[in-house]
Order: structure tokens, then C-alpha cells, then sequence
């Protein structure tokens, strides 16, 4: 399955695995926390910022110690040191919020709302240089690997990408959008696709710096993902399309989020999306219908894939660690190209919570059901239920399954347990609180 090497978006920086100490570390307004990836219990808190936290980044050591960086609206980015949490150091510049960082050899290179790139050194955690040429916001950046010598890729809400070398030279400006930029990932093959706020996704070539292809949803773009020989696009348009990376053609719609979708996830042969209209949802990549869906959550901003769950984060409030949805033969096999729809009687959530995707007739034709098993109410956050501004309810969109869901559905599909659609219901207990 192809992978995506570099990814940014607005929130997704904000939450970090770390897989050789089992612990996934989460912002949560000003503070840091460390959490095991197995359980959910609080491993450390990290306490400093004056401001929400931003972006974080496991970085180099500095005498012999390893170190986490953490970006904020305060306009520094600290050094932590990852196993007492003291602050190693607060390295100051930037004259407006840091919005995201990442990381080259022994560099670190952060940008912020002062249209600024700074370039920092982990070993002696100074500044070495700044980088202007953005005439807005700098909100997103990319470390590449590139022949060329590009190094960086930074978007900003000027509506325009910049690569740069090493000594803070723009090799190129990729200029075609008429609103800022919100996503950006590097694909296979010196492919980068940049998704921005006009609605559009450009696919660029990183050597030639040339426009290879433009793509099109009818409002902001909000995030991007490689998977299964294929690009797949979020949108608050409250839809997901699938593109060919061959032709730039679209290969599918998929609806069934009633707000804007924030963050998309390949899991095990399927796709999971996460949105604010508090929902996740499984969705089926060759029947481009929704499989499972966890509802009664807050705005989902990011998804992470944990040994034991899903880990998600909000918009405001505490991050959870979600059952993780269980695959099949079945699905496995829909990886591959070409083959027909297989058979739709499989498992998808599993563990406290149970979803059976089944079959009945309704008299004129076979429909599809989604049936959650025992199910109990998720504990409601007290903050994050209400979407952020520019997130405001519109009309639904639903198609293949979940526009299928009746109370005939549920009646002829449901085996013990409650007798309730999960399309229309909570769900189970979260295997740990964040």
C-alpha cells in the first residue's frame, strides 16, 4: 500500500506517537499530556505554555537527552525533556503564533503567523536563520527528500507553496490558488498535492515545479491521504472523493458526513473519516458506502492508529482512545484492483462495541443495515460539541448505505442486544479515556 511520507494540515501536528515508549502525546490547550497507547492512563503532563498548543515533534537529544518540541499561540516553541518534562529551553523569534515544525538531520524549522520560516539548531538549540518571502501567514511546512536539494515546502494563507533550499533560498513559488492554503502532502513519485481553501487540490510536480493537474470540490479543501493506489480528499463540503493518480480523474463521492470533514485515516483496507459533525466513519473502498460509523462524539480534528484503538482528537476538549474497527478476509481482499464487491456480512467495530453489517429486503430491493449490538452512551465531553464558526450546519448529504437505514432495517437485522441503527445511536464505551 503506497504510504504518505509527509502530511500537514492545521490540527493534525497536535497529537504524536511514539512507539518505542508506548505513549502518544496529545496537546490540550496549554498543556502537554502523555498518555500509555494501551490503556489511556496519564503518563506525564507537560506544563509551560502561556498559550494553546500547536504542533509537537519528537526531536534529536541535547546533552545526551531526547527531546519533545512543542509549538504554540504564545510564540515560542519549547524543548522538553521527554522523560522529566522540564523545559530544556524556550527558543524565542517568532512575533506571532507557531503553527507547525518539523524537522531536518539536526535542524529544526518552525513557521508562524509572522510570515516567517526559522531554522533552528537541536544540538545547541539556537536560532541559525529566518526565512521571508510569504507575504501572510506561514500555517503549514513539509520536510522533503529531494535530489534537488529542496528541503522545505511551506503554505501560507497568501495562496501560495514555496520550496526551499537548505540556505533559505526559494527554489520555487507554486502559484494557482485564490485562497490560502489548508493541506499539503508529499506523494509517491515527486508528486505533491496542495489543497487549499478555493475549493481546488493542484498536483505539482517537486523537480520540475511544474502544474500537473487541478482537482475540485465545491468549498475547502481539509485534508489529503494517500491509500490504496489512489488520493483521497476531505472537504467542508462534507463530501470525500477519491482520485486517479495516473490522470487526476475522479473515482468516486463518498457522502454521509453532514459537516466538514477534517481528517482521513487508512486503516486495514478501509478508509476512516473523522468530522465535525462528531461522528468517525468507516467506509468501504470498493462499495463507497459507510460500514460503521461512532456517533456522540465532539468535532473530530485528527485520527491516529494505536496498537489497541483509534486514537482521535477535537476541536476543544479531551482526546479519546476509540475501539479500534475489527476487518476481515473479505475486506482485506477489496485491496486489491479490480475485483468485484466482496460479500458484506463482516464485523467492523469489535470489542465493547459490536457492528454488524447485514442484508434484508424491504419488499423492492436488498438495502444495506448497520446494527450496533449492546450498546451504551459515550460519555459526553463538556466542551467540543459545538462546531468552530466556519463549520456551521448544512444541508445532509447521505448516500449508499447510510441513506438505507430504516426501522424495518433494524428490526430484521438486530441479534440480541439493543435494536437500534448506529447510524441513529451512541456508542460503547471508549476502550480508555485521553
Amino acid at each position: 500500500v503506497p504510504m504518505v511520507r509527509f502530511c500537514a494540515w492545521q490540527g493534525c501536528q497536535q497529537v504524536y506517537y511514539r512507539s518505542s515508549a508506548g505513549l502518544v502525546y496529545a496537546a490540550e490547550g496549554k498543556s502537554i499530556m502523555a498518555h500509555a497507547s494501551s490503556s489511556g492512563d496519564l503518563r506525564m503532563q507537560f506544563e509551560g505554555h502561556v498559550g494553546p498548543v500547536t504542533c509537537l515533534l519528537i526531536g534529536g537529544t541535547h546533552d545526551d537527552r531526547k527531546m519533545l518540541f512543542s509549538g504554540s499561540v504564545d510564540t515560542t516553541v519549547k524543548c522538553w525533556d521527554l522523560f522529566s518534562g522540564d523545559v530544556i529551553a524556550s527558543l524565542e523569534g517568532h512575533r506571532g503564533p507557531v503553527w507547525a515544525l518539523t524537522q531536518k538531520s539536526t535542524s529544526l524549522f518552525s513557521c508562524s503567523e509572522d510570515r516567517t520560516i526559522r531554522h533552528w539548531c537541536q544540538r545547541r538549540l539556537v536560532q541559525l536563520q529566518s526565512f521571508t518571502g510569504h507575504s501572510r501567514a506561514v500555517t503549514l511546512i513539509l520536510g522533503l527528500d529531494n535530489p534537488s536539494g529542496v528541503i522545505l515546502c511551506t503554505g501560507s494563507l497568501d495562496a501560495t507553496v514555496r520550496l526551499w533550499y537548505e540556505d533559505g533560498t526559494s527554489r520555487f513559488t507554486l502559484s494557482h490558488h485564490e485562497d490560502g492554503i489548508s493541506c499539503m502532502i508529499e506523494a509517491a513519485e515527486d508528486n505533491l498535492l496542495v489543497g487549499s481553501r478555493d475549493g481546488k487540490i493542484t498536483h505539482w510536480n517537486l523537480q520540475t515545479g511544474k502544474l500537473r493537474s487541478c482537482l475540485q470540490h465545491d468549498d475547502w479543501v481539509t485534508c489529503l491521504l494517500e491509500a490504496l493506489a489512489s488520493w483521497w480528499s476531505g472537504s467542508r463540503d462534507s463530501s470525500i472523493k477519491r482520485w486517479n493518480p495516473a490522470d487526476g480523474s475522479l473515482l468516486a463521492t463518498l457522502r454521509g458526513h453532514n459537516l466538514g470533514v477534517n481528517t482521513l485515516l487508512y486503516f486495514s483496507g478501509s478508509i476512516l473519516s473523522g468530522s465535525a459533525d462528531r461522528t468517525v466513519k468507516q467506509w468501504h473502498p470498493v462499495d463507497e458506502a459507510v460500514v460503521a460509523s461512532i456517533e456522540g462524539l465532539s468535532g473530530v480534528s485528527s485520527l491516529l492508529e494505536l496498537p489497541r484503538g483509534i486514537f482521535r482528537t477535537v476541536n476543544r476538549g479531551e482526546a479519546s482512545l476509540l475501539p479500534k474497527p475489527r476487518t476481515t478476509l473479505s475486506e482485506v481482499a477489496s485491496n486489491t484492483e479490480g475485483l468485484s464487491s466482496p460479500p458484506r456480512t463482516s464485523i467492523f467495530f469489535s470489542d465493547d462495541q459490536i457492528v454488524k453489517a447485514d442484508r434484508f429486503e424491504d419488499g423492492r430491493d436488498t438495502q444495506d443495515c448497520l446494527i450496533s449490538i449492546d450498546t451504551i452512551p459515550w460519555e459526553r465531553l463538556s466542551q467540543g460539541d459545538m462546531p468552530p464558526p466556519h463549520l456551521q450546519p448544512r444541508a445532509r448529504h447521505v448516500a449508499g448505505a447510510s441513506a438505507k437505514i430504516s426501522a424495518g432495517a433494524t428490526a430484521q437485522g438486530a441479534i440480541g442486544g439493543c435494536r437500534t441503527s448506529i447510524l441513529k445511536c451512541s456508542v460503547a464505551n471508549p476502550v480508555g479515556k485521553v
